[in-house]
């Protein structure tokens, strides 16, 4: 009986050092964020259209937040503080949206046709502290949907209770969400994303998460 006592003690102490090491998880504090997720190059001369943008705060959680939007020439496009734009002649301005310190801004073109950006991102993966996380991915809108993709390079070391995440936080999960059970530890693998719960702009890293010992094994941020 004290072997299979002893035995089970070994099992456990393995198992927490293989997902925790030497890691001391530290609250990170990071900038107040403004991202605009509108994915809009081109507005056809006549017609308006909604920007939206996302607020983040200390902790890299989204909140709901008073944004004011402004446009750099209203002759060329006006925008009311809510966000709606118009295209009054043709050329180029500079959209900004504020709130308190934070601010995010995008060139738009006012000019004959409404053209949109591509409906995509990708990043590379890299590990953290002593964990191995490599390989590329890629977020692309499909219909009501996103599409996380792992591409066929990605690889991580193993660890109990791996879990994918979508956050502002290179390290963190809070603020972020939850994509899913990370499907096996190499090769190519899709994760589908509601987008009533994030839109291709609103989170900028990936997170490969051990859930039981609050451990990020990697990381890895949209480069576009």
């Amino acid at each position: 009986m004290k072997r299979l006592k002893y035995s089970w003690v070994f099992f456990l102490s393995i198992l927490f050092v293989g997902c925790i090491g030497t890691d001391i998880v530290e609250e990170v504090i990071v900038d107040t964020e403004v991202a605009i997720t509108s994915r809009i190059q081109s507005l056809a001369v006549g017609e308006s259209f909604q920007f939206e943008a996302d607020f983040f705060d200390e902790l890299g959680e989204r909140v709901s937040s008073d944004i004011v939007w402004s446009s750099d020439n209203d002759q060329i496009v006006s925008i009311t503080s809510g966000g709606l734009a118009t295209a009054i002649a043709p050329g180029d301005v500079i959209i900004r949206a504020v709130s308190g310190a934070a601010r995010d801004s995008v060139m738009l073109t006012a000019g004959a046709v409404t053209v949109f950006g591509p409906l995509e991102r990708s990043g590379n993966f890299r590990g953290l502290r002593n964990y191995r996380v490599n390989g590329s991915f890629t977020l692309t809108e499909n219909g009501n949907n996103l599409e996380l993709t792992f591409s066929s390079n990605f690889s991580s070391s193993n660890g109990p209770g791996l879990f994918v995440y979508l956050s502002n936080n290179a390290s963190r999960t809070n603020g972020g969400i939850e994509v899913g059970r990370l499907q096996r530890n190499s090769g190519s693998q899709t994760y589908t994303i509601s987008r009533d719960r994030a839109q291709l702009d609103t989170y900028n890293h990936v997170i490969i998460y051990c859930k039981p010992f609050g451990a990020a094994f990697g990381t890895g941020k949209f480069e576009d």
